[in-house]
């Protein structure tokens, strides 16, 4: 068929084929030779609304003209118009250490899109796991955020195929989590009583909650219920947020909402913990007048002694000196959720509570992270048949 052409559509036409083919100017080359973008669809309809998108994401600076970009530069402009507003600050960082430590300025980083291949990041992988650079887990980590970037270059017609989607890995072994035992669990708390620890509560809370680090210092009293005996968990507190992607100048407190959808929930509290928690109020308010002048009154649970809140690594240095007080080898905060988690299953606890407690987005993720403590459940479970035999 002939042309076809609609106002404000550039050109538009249908091959022998059946398959509609629309082409707009997007400029000049060096050469001064007119440069024209195509696109294809099944229906007129559809290849006009492409050619409108393009046309709008072009206006709006969403489109690169270069069709020679390599990658280090398409994954930059892909942080910036796609994921920038769209993710957490903290997560946005967590890219940005990617793209600086394993694109920027690297071999793949250098590699124009239209000559990317699978083979090419398999090689570079591979080098990386035989030098010993990083982990297989976070190398997938980086694969997928890659991908991710990629998917969206398919989507703007930089590439045809995504080469991050055959990519072979080595086999992780599974490494059973680390958590404290009963022995070291008393250990500690004795150690905490005993010292006078000031941030004795907060490490009772962790234990006896099961919240993330980030769920604890962002919570406010506002969110502790003591009648009904629980805790709202509504937003996570992260430090910091600079990075040359974002807005922020410098580090700074940034409240968020939790991990995922399901990590925004109601925890119950034992009495215990109810009864510390109401002392440690007390002793709070005592803080606050001491320090009048200077404090700070956010309404934080935890926070430091002029009101401020605290700071993840400020936690962890305090953490440390309180497990090396108790005789404890030192492993990282975040073992006080896996240790709540397998006390639970350990006292025969239905898994879909545990989950649902931990704020879990599946109950195979559960299963999979506590599948050290399963297996004793399953035989236990088993001699409740002793009375049917």
């Amino acid at each position: 068929m002939g042309s076809k052409r609609g106002n404000g559509e550039g050109s538009i036409y249908q091959r022998k084929d059946g398959l509609w083919i629309g082409a707009i100017s997007i400029g000049r080359d060096t050469n001064g030779k007119i440069k024209r973008k195509t696109f294809s669809g099944k229906t007129r309809s559809e290849v006009n609304k492409k050619m409108k998108s393009y046309i709008a994401d072009l206006e709006h600076g969403k489109v690169i003209l270069n069709e020679n970009i390599n990658l280090q530069d398409w994954f930059i402009f892909w942080l910036e118009n796609y994921k920038v507003n769209n993710v957490k600050v903290g997560t946005i960082e967590m890219y940005y250490s990617l793209y600086k430590n394993y694109i920027k300025d690297k071999s793949i980083g250098l590699i124009k899109l239209n000559k990317f291949k699978t083979s090419t990041l398999q090689v570079y992988y591979n080098q990386l796991i035989n030098e010993q650079v990083t982990t297989v887990k976070r190398l997938k980590y980086l694969n997928n955020i890659i991908g991710s970037s990629l998917k969206q270059a398919i989507l703007d017609e930089y590439l045809i195929k995504n080469p991050c989607t055959n990519i072979s890995f080595p086999k992780i072994e599974k490494n059973e989590i680390d958590i404290f035992t009963h022995e070291e669990q008393k250990q500690f708390i004795k150690s905490l009583e005993e010292t006078g620890d000031r941030f004795k509560t907060l490490y009772k809370f962790a234990l006896g909650t099961g919240l993330r680090r980030g769920e604890i210092l962002a919570l406010k009293w506002s969110d502790i219920d003591f009648e009904k005996k629980e805790v709202s968990v509504t937003k996570s507190l992260k430090y910091g947020g600079k990075n040359e992607l974002s807005n922020i100048d410098k580090a700074t407190f940034i409240l968020q909402t939790p991990k995922s959808e399901s990590s925004i929930r109601k925890v119950p509290m034992p009495s215990n913990l109810v009864k510390e928690l109401k002392g440690y109020k007390i002793l709070q308010a005592k803080e606050k007048l001491k320090n009048t002048i200077v404090y700070q009154d956010n309404g934080y649970v935890f926070a430091k002694e002029d009101g401020r809140p605290i700071e993840g690594q400020y936690l962890q240095r305090y953490y440390k000196k309180a497990l090396q007080n108790a005789g404890i080898k030192y492993r990282k905060f975040h073992i006080t959720r896996h240790t709540y988690a397998s006390r639970l299953i350990e006292k025969n606890v239905n898994l879909k509570v545990v989950q649902t407690l931990l704020g879990h987005s599946s109950l195979k993720m559960t299963s999979e992270i506590y599948a050290h403590v399963l297996p004793k459940q399953k035989i236990d479970a088993v001699e409740l048949l002793n009375d049917c035999i």
